[in-house]
């Protein structure tokens, strides 16, 4: 795969398992699921860097613990939403991991959002997007 900055990565694809392209310096993550052609399906469509991102309808602030190890640290959680067709969060994936309670606080948070319900030629289909949220340890 050739990345943004011109290099080249090659990363080990699973099948029906998401692989992240990208690494902690780039600015451009790209998350892929290979699935057999009797897997693929017109009722789902995946939102890519680029493109017209849902409207975030209720936001939460994710509840992050004090941990002595990292305190003063701040950082950024990357992790693929599935979003239902109501614009409920059903599933959440924490992609680039943190620490496991941080992992854990910004998936509870994610899971309580909602979005305007996606859509695809005025049909409700589930969607899948990459987001990204702050997280500073006092």
């Amino acid at each position: 795969m050739l990345l943004p900055n011109g290099k080249h990565a090659a990363i080990e694809a699973v099948p029906n398992a998401t692989s992240i392209f990208g690494a902690p310096d780039e600015q451009v993550y790209v998350a892929v699921t290979f699935l057999p052609p009797a897997g693929a399906r017109d009722d789902v469509m995946v939102i890519m860097n680029g493109e017209k991102p849902l409207n975030v309808v209720k936001r939460v602030e994710p509840k992050y613990p004090s941990i002595e190890a990292l305190r003063n640290t701040t950082g950024v959680v990357l992790a693929q939403l599935r979003v239902e067709p109501d614009g409920s969060v059903s599933g959440v994936n924490v992609l680039q991991k943190v620490q496991p309670q941080i992992d854990a606080a910004a998936a509870d948070a994610f899971k309580q959002w909602r979005f305007q319900p996606p859509t695809r030629d005025g049909r409700p289909v589930t969607a899948y997007l990459i987001m990204t949220t702050a997280y500073r340890i006092e």
